[in-house]
């Protein structure tokens, strides 16, 4: 049985203009009103209550990504949420905003034990300490962190990164 789990923020971003908060958080609505959930649902899926995430701040602190506090507590409640489904025999399906969400599935899964990860994005989202010199917003940044290569807060939420292994699986080991 698969669990529907929206996901709704935007903590990861930037604001697109000055005073201006981004629009991410309402991807899994769109994906609603869209009819994914009805279609899920006809095929035997269930929803969950949406995991809302904290107040969007546009103020960056010195050696923090910008809402980082906010970012770590909403991967906390999404990993609990997630574990709680697989450990009873559920598939998660996640419904996020921004790429931030990715935190709290790495997070989840590392609980678990070890999972790979298929990233299809926009752009690298590899930013990270090592090779900017001001990281600031995770949404960009978030593949680097979930492979261990940020600030720690963020890489190793309760001790528990990297939440994916940095290194691809060897093709030879592939089934067709």
């Amino acid at each position: 049985m698969g669990l529907i789990i929206d996901v709704p923020t935007n903590l990861g971003l930037r604001p697109p203009t000055p005073g201006c908060v981004p629009g991410a958080d309402k991807a899994p609505q769109a994906l609603r009103a869209a009819g994914l959930h009805v279609a899920l649902r006809e095929q035997g899926w269930i929803e969950s209550s949406p995991i809302l995430a904290g107040r969007y701040r546009p103020e960056i602190s010195p050696g923090q990504v910008r809402n980082q506090a906010a970012i770590i507590e909403h991967a906390r409640r999404l990993a609990f949420r997630i574990t709680q489904a697989l450990g009873r025999g559920e598939k998660p399906l996640v419904l996020g905003g921004d790429c931030s969400t990715l935190l709290g599935v790495g997070l989840g899964l590392a609980e678990r034990g070890r999972y790979g990860l298929i990233h299809l994005d926009g752009h690298t989202d590899f930013r990270h300490p090592g090779n900017a010199s001001q990281p600031a917003n995770l949404a960009g940044e978030d593949l680097a962190c979930a492979v261990g290569l940020h600030y720690p807060e963020l890489s190793h939420i309760d001790g528990l990164g990297p939440y994916f292994e940095p290194r691809g699986p060897d093709p030879g080991s592939w089934t067709r």
